[in-house]
Formats: structure tokens, C-alpha cells, sequence
């Protein structure tokens, strides 16, 4: 599990120090306090391959077309500035923390010399590359990563423009653990693009089904089953309620989607963090006691470590009613000196509802 994350110079965050981790973690705090950021930063450290920054900016709506960067243009912004808080890239993006009680640091830098690095001299002796070398590092269009993992291991790798438009990188980095995302409002992520009858089958094959449906029904009641069956050769998963037909499960309703979506990612590897964006959305606030229930029970049975954000103070509370054994609520706030988390258990937070203290 992660236990300890401190983050420098990423997006909006100069500075910010996390250290009270548990098995279930919520995320709060105003909007712009960083909450997303976080998440972003958990998934660049536990998984620093290459082009996960890339999809991250794209997610947020930056433009990443490397090919309209040539030699000869003037004034090229560099596609990777937004990585960096307040857009200056002089230092790296650092990530330090404690996963399964090893030491790792991780580093996203544009600003490096070409001798620094033997993935850039790789890079230079490649022939198909006709752009120049030193441009693209002028105009900070390369981005390396380094991880060091203990005293032993450093691996690195140089993500780069290649002429057709699209991203290459000179070595792959395994990640550090399992690390799942879904992303709020967006239906191309990682765990987005796996059909649900393949995260279904999955638990199937674990005999987990009788278990997401039992979640399932207090969201959708009358729901008898969920069946994964074969339409236009491609596995589609239906919704047995009782009609006389099977019905496709995205007719539930898009918050019982989103919530089978969510647990059954959670389900679908054994270890590792789990990240949700706004996991409140979309769901009823009856009905987020059973997302609670669900997801604290699907860390147990597969050893997993969810880390999420929400807006809701409701959410937040009903988190607090579930007496979730290994539950952190961490309050994040940008100060004039940096980006602050401040940790409350279950129990403190109920003390907090108690003497209306705010806590979102």
C-alpha cells in the first residue's frame, strides 16, 4: 500500500506532503485545492510509463500535437509546460513516497542537458528521427522520467515528437503496482475503453458475481442477475430486473453504471490503488452507503488500496457512517506557503459533523 507521498512542483501544487494513508482515502476540498491533481500524481508515480502524461494533459483538454512543433517555427510552446507549477519547468516534477515499504522517487523534467541522460544520445542515433535533437530540447519538447527505486535500480525513459504527429519514447517503465484510474466525466480512460463483460467476467471466473450483484440491488432493486452474453461477435452485459427481456445495463441509469463500473474495476486486479475522480457522481445520496459498503469490502477481498475525490459532503459522511475499518479523509487546501492535507478518521470526522466543523 501507498503510506507516504509528497509532491513538488506538479500543476498547482509547489509543495504538498500526504502521510496518513489508508486502505480507503478520501480526497476533499474546494474547488482548484488540488484534489484531481493528487489523484494525477499518485497514478504518475505508481505508474510512470510513458505517455500517461501525455493522456493526462489530453484529458484536460491541452493540446499534445507534436508534429506543428518543426525547427522552423517561432515562439513553440512547450506541449509539456502545464506539468509544472506556474508553468515553469527550470525544476522537475518530483514524486517521493513509500509503496509496500520501499523508498521511490520519480521525476518528470523538460530542462536537462543532452549529456544527462544516455536515452537522449539513443535518440540522436536514430536516423528516422528528422527533426533536430537540440530544438526539441530547446524548445522543451522532450520529457524524461526517472525512477529510482531503492539504492540499485534507476530506469529512465524520453518521451518524444516523432513527423506523423504522434508520441514515441525510448524504453518502457514497468510500474511500481497495479494502478487502475477512472476519470470523471471521461469514457476514453484506462479502465473506461474495457467493456464492462470483461471486468464482469473476471469477477465470474473469481466467483465474485453474486457479490457485485448483491451491491447492485440495493442501488437497482429487482435486479436478479447480471449476464454477459455474445451480440455481433463482442460480449455485452444485460441486466436481469424481472421483464420479460434481458435489458442492456447501460438502461439502469448512468449513476448504477457508474458504480458497477467502479466496483468491478476495483475487482479486476488482485493488489495494487485503485483511483476514482468524483466517486459521488451521479449516484442518489441513498444510495452511497451501498457504494461505501461495496467498494471497502472489494479493497478487502483483493488487497487493494482506493484513493478517491468528492465534492459531496454527503458522500463524506456516509463514508464516516459505514464504520469503514482503515478509513482517511484527507482535507486539502492551498495556503499562501502551499498545498496543505489535513487527515480526520472515521470517527473524527463524525466528531466534526457533531460540532459543525466544515470539512469539504
Amino acid at each position: 500500500m501507498l503510506s507516504e507521498l509528497q509532491v513538488e512542483n506538479f500543476r498547482s501544487i509547489r509543495n504538498l506532503r500526504l502521510d496518513q494513508f489508508g486502505q480507503v482515502n478520501i480526497l476533499g476540498g474546494r474547488n482548484g485545492s488540488g484534489k484531481s491533481t493528487v489523484l494525477e500524481a499518485v497514478e504518475l508515480f505508481l505508474a510512470p510509463e510513458p505517455l500517461r502524461a501525455a493522456f493526462h494533459n489530453s484529458r484536460r483538454g491541452i493540446d499534445m500535437l507534436p508534429s506543428q512543433n518543426t525547427p522552423q517555427s517561432s515562439g513553440v510552446e512547450s506541449p509539456w509546460e502545464s506539468l509544472f507549477c506556474d508553468f515553469v519547468n527550470n525544476e522537475p516534477a518530483r514524486f517521493t513516497g513509500i509503496y509496500s515499504q520501499n523508498q521511490i522517487s520519480v521525476t518528470y523534467e523538460t530542462n536537462f542537458p543532452i549529456a544527462k541522460t544516455n536515452q537522449a544520445n539513443l535518440l540522436a542515433q536514430n536516423p528516422s528521427y528528422v527533426f533536430s535533437l537540440q530544438q526539441w530540447i530547446n524548445e522543451a519538447r522532450l520529457l524524461l522520467i526517472s525512477s529510482n527505486r531503492g539504492a540499485a535500480v534507476h530506469l529512465e525513459s524520453l518521451i518524444h515528437p516523432v513527423p506523423d504527429g504522434t508520441w514515441g519514447w525510448t524504453a518502457s517503465l514497468p510500474p511500481i503496482s497495479p494502478c487502475a484510474a477512472i476519470w470523471a466525466g471521461d469514457d476514453t480512460g484506462q479502465v473506461q475503453q474495457k467493456d464492462l463483460a470483461d471486468l464482469f467476467s473476471v469477477a465470474v471466473q473469481e466467483r465474485r458475481e453474486s457479490f457485485v450483484v448483491e451491491v447492485m440491488r440495493e442501488i437497482v432493486p429487482g435486479l436478479n442477475k447480471l449476464v454477459s452474453l455474445s451480440k455481433n461477435k463482442k460480449a455485452r452485459l444485460y441486466a436481469d430486473t424481472g421483464r420479460p427481456k434481458l435489458i442492456p445495463v447501460s438502461l439502469l441509469g448512468d449513476g448504477a453504471v457508474r458504480v458497477l463500473r467502479i466496483l468491478l474495476a476495483g475487482l479486476a486486479e488482485e493488489g495494487g490503488v485503485w483511483l476514482v475522480d468524483e466517486i459521488e457522481n451521479g449516484v442518489h445520496y441513498k444510495f452511497l452507503g451501498a457504494l461505501w459498503r461495496g467498494v471497502a469490502e472489494a479493497c478487502k477481498q483483493k488487497n487493494r488500496q482506493l484513493i478517491c475525490t468528492t465534492h459531496s459532503r454527503e458522500a463524506i459522511l456516509s463514508a464516516a457512517e459505514q464504520d469503514i475499518a482503515d478509513l482517511r479523509y484527507l482535507r486539502i487546501s492551498r495556503k499562501e506557503t502551499g498545498h496543505v492535507a489535513i487527515p480526520y478518521s472515521g470517527a473524527e470526522l463524525r466528531d466534526a459533523e457533531d460540532m459543525l466543523v466544515e470539512i469539504r
